[in-house]
């Protein structure tokens, strides 16, 4: 039983330190400098550039529209609420006429009127999203650019603090739902 105990010892050693040594070999290397370093050497390798970057960590935006980041449900709720008008057309909101409201029988419905209506409700989704951007015949860059430039406007800076708010607890929300 003992000779059993120190062979696994022995072989835990034998396979531990070499990889142990290999990791702090260079101390004062950097893992960045290090990752540079490799990256530079594959630089003229397309595969190579592709396998290495399939092995870097997930899990960050590395660039982020703050109107792109938020749902469009969440953004047809607050057009709800705010009793904004939904342009058919264009899929823009816009504040009804002053002193009047929107007309739910032209090209300028309530845009609350989407939370009793599936279609219009769907088609909001798909302008304002990249849900079946492939239908819209734009490229998906140009989907996205215009989809979120229809969604924040006209009243969307006042939204800033709230939307930050949703991006800052949807993940944790999502994490605990999802069990």
């Amino acid at each position: 039983m003992l000779s059993r105990t120190i062979r696994i010892l022995v072989l835990f050693v034998i396979c531990v330190c070499p990889l142990r040594a290999q990791t702090v070999a260079n101390p004062s290397t950097s893992l960045e400098q290090n990752t540079a370093r490799y990256y530079d050497s594959i630089r003229k390798s397309p595969p190579q550039q592709w396998a290495f970057m399939l092995q870097m960590p997930k899990g960050a935006d590395l660039h982020s529209h703050l109107s792109g980041a938020i749902y469009a449900e969440s953004y047809i709720q607050w057009a709800a609420d705010n009793g904004l008008c939904i342009n058919t057309k264009t899929m823009a909101l816009t504040a009804p006429p002053s002193s009047q409201q929107c007309d739910p029988k032209s090209e300028q419905p309530p845009a609350s009127s989407a939370l009793t209506s599936g279609g219009l409700y769907r088609q909001m989704i798909d302008a304002w999203s990249m849900r079946n951007w492939q239908l819209s015949g734009q490229s998906g860059h140009d989907h996205f650019l215009t989809r979120s430039g229809n969604s924040d406007r006209p009243h969307g800076a006042r939204r800033a603090g709230c939307w930050l708010k949703q991006l800052r607890v949807r993940p944790a929300a999502m994490c605990c739902t999802s069990n």
